[in-house]
């Protein structure tokens, strides 16, 4: 197609300047950005007659790469045909409404988690009361939060993490009981996506998650003022927990887990 140019794209600024317009949508892309993230980023997009037209991010640093997209969803097609050899083979996919038609119904999946993002201002925001200890958490308690993640499959935690000094847990004695932490943060846009926010199964129900996830919205208050994280639709406890403390649901998306053969298949 004349004038219309697909390629990676290393301009930062550019790209800010088309994520920034929703920062709450495109958390994770802007996060990707920041220090500590953009080494595992890859940013591609198409452009016509100069103007941006559709975005596809990935993120390999985690075990399951992780594919972002924003832009028009013809074009958005356009791109991810053009270079879904580039892909890995095995990705997390966000898939928004929009780009529904774009990323299925004709794509097979392994697994579809549906989410709902949620949003904190430091206005709306009310502190959990209570009066056990909240500790900070560093690379000693590794194995602990490795434990406990071990009860949730699903959650993704990379230990190089902690660095970020964004990751609060609740003890009881030397045993780690809940944990909450952040995934990308963006001090340039003054956003943090929260996530891996568990509990041990054992005291599930206490008010816990909510204790801990408190403490870490307060010290990421103190450099940032958008806070964003997402709970899974069916989990109606997690979200109530999260609406007590003064989040806001915005809207929903999938996650969908995908194997990539000949075309993006399940590899059942």
């Amino acid at each position: 197609m004349a004038h219309t140019v697909i390629e990676r794209v290393r301009d930062q600024e550019a790209l800010l300047a088309l994520f920034g317009h929703d920062r709450v949508r495109n958390a994770y892309q802007i996060g990707s950005m920041g220090p500590g993230y953009r080494d595992y980023t890859r940013h591609y997009w198409m452009t016509r007659l100069g103007e941006p037209r559709a975005v596809m991010s990935v993120y390999d640093g985690l075990s399951a790469p992780a594919l972002f997209t924003w832009g028009d969803p013809t074009d958005l097609g356009m791109l991810l045909e053009r270079l879904g050899g580039q892909l890995p083979g095995r990705m997390l996919v966000h898939r928004y409404p929009e780009h529904e038609a774009v990323l299925g119904p004709d794509l097979k999946v392994k697994a579809v988690r549906k989410q709902v993002r949620m949003v904190l201002t430091q206005e709306s925001f009310r502190p959990s009361s209570h009066g056990r200890e909240i500790v900070r958490l560093s690379h000693r308690d590794t194995a602990g939060i490795v434990g406990l993640y071990a009860n949730y499959p699903d959650s993704f935690f990379e230990p190089y993490q902690l660095e970020s000094g964004y990751y609060f847990g609740l003890k009881d004695g030397d045993e780690l009981m809940s944990v909450a932490g952040i995934h990308v943060i963006s001090q340039k846009m003054g956003l943090a996506m929260l996530g891996n926010v568990v509990t041990s199964p054992r005291v599930r129900g206490q008010g816990y998650a909510r204790h801990v996830t408190s403490a870490l919205c307060a010290s990421l208050f103190e450099s940032y003022e958008l806070l964003a994280l997402d709970v899974p639709m069916g989990s109606s406890s997690a979200r109530h927990a999260f609406e007590a403390l003064g989040f806001d649901s915005r809207f929903h998306y999938e996650q969908v887990l995908v194997h990539r053969g000949t075309g993006w298949v399940d590899d059942d």
